[in-house]
């Protein structure tokens, strides 16, 4: 489970062990830029 702030990319990992990350899935991101016309990417 995750939750995400868009303004920081901080994304809160809910886990064994909980945790907040920094763009953690920036490449991800960067690859769904070119297959989509979603505003948020």
């Amino acid at each position: 489970m995750t939750s995400f702030v868009i303004e920081e990319g901080a994304t809160m990992i809910f886990n064994n062990k909980c945790e907040v990350r920094y763009n953690h899935d920036k490449e991800l991101i960067s690859l769904m830029k070119d297959f989509t016309e979603n505003p948020y990417f």
